[in-house]
């Protein structure tokens, strides 16, 4: 369904119903040559097309589903699924990335709710555009959101890129440093990709690390990606950030990212991104297995004893 809460800019979309058009886009790479006009996006958005798909984030020393990444997903009436690569930027650029925004975190947390109360602690973190981050009204906009769904401040973690943070430092710091007053995680995404990521992390008040995919691939068979790897979770760790892996997608990079002390894992190892109640059947299944695991451990240490004597 749809993740429209609030009646449209319409001055928005009428602007962008008047932008000159762009050249066509594919829209996934099995379809044929289309047209994504910010004027489709636009009345996506009134039509209710947009929705989200939830990839679970699984915390390494329990194997517990701590949280989900919510995915921006636009199945069209015309044209069947359309890639967020090719969706995000045209919204950005037609100036309706706000309200794409909206409606993503929104149905994000309508959509979330039963997996925030069913797991205490569970968080759901959602991407923002680096064009909101100068947008000072951000941290306001997305309390009112949360608390028009009924969902805690703190079940919501924001990721924005490092090359988004370092954009505008001070702009960024403000609206970092208000989200976490309001108890909302921030996390810097893709780091490592970016030239200044020392400076971001000691910079910029970032609660989550979420290290980049290609470093995970890459310390597979790179010694010395390792060691990037290696010291970036050391620095994180020092400013007592969480560590998130994200692309894991071998049993070898999954020993690594333990190895290296990554607290939290994502990735096709584990579950692609998933429907709502797909994502609450895995993730309860999922929990109830790791809980009778740690049960049986707990078993088997208590009786150790009796065993040995």
């Amino acid at each position: 369904g749809g993740c429209l809460t609030k009646p449209l800019d319409l001055s928005r979309l009428r602007a962008a119903l008047e932008l000159p058009q762009r050249s066509p886009l594919v829209a996934t790479s099995a379809s044929p040559m289309l047209r994504i006009t910010p004027d489709k996006i636009a009345r996506g958005l009134a039509d209710g097309e947009f929705f989200v798909e939830f990839q679970p984030k699984i915390a390494l020393q329990t194997g517990k589903v701590v949280g989900a990444e919510a995915l921006a997903r636009w199945q069209t009436a015309e044209f069947g699924m359309v890639s967020p690569a090719v969706f995000i930027p045209i919204a950005e650029e037609a100036g309706l990335i706000s309200e794409l925004t909206d409606c993503v975190l929104s149905s994000a947390m309508s959509q979330g709710r039963k997996l925030i109360e069913r797991n205490p602690g569970f968080t759901i973190a959602v991407n923002i555009s680096g064009s909101l981050m100068s947008d000072l009204t951000l941290p306001e906009r997305i309390e009112e959101i949360l608390r028009r769904q009924d969902v805690p401040l703190s079940a919501l973690t924001v990721e924005i890129t490092e090359t988004t943070a370092m954009a505008d430092v001070d702009c960024a710091n403000d609206i970092l440093v208000r989200l976490r007053i309001k108890k909302i995680g921030t996390a810097i995404d893709d780091f490592g990709t970016g030239y200044s990521s020392l400076a971001a992390l000691a910079r910029l008040p970032f609660s989550e690390l979420k290290i980049d995919q290609s470093f995970i691939k890459g310390c597979e068979t790179d010694a010395d990606m390792m060691k990037i790897v290696d010291a970036s979770v050391a620095l994180a760790k020092a400013f007592n950030m969480k560590v998130v892996a994200e692309g894991v997608e071998s049993q070898e990079a999954l020993e690594i990212i333990r190895r290296i002390g990554c607290d939290v894992a994502q990735g096709f190892f584990f579950a692609p991104s998933l429907r709502r109640s797909r994502a609450e059947r895995w993730i309860s299944q999922r929990n109830s297995l790791a809980d009778e695991q740690a049960g049986s451990r707990q078993r088997g240490a208590a009786e150790a004893p009796a065993l040995a004597s």
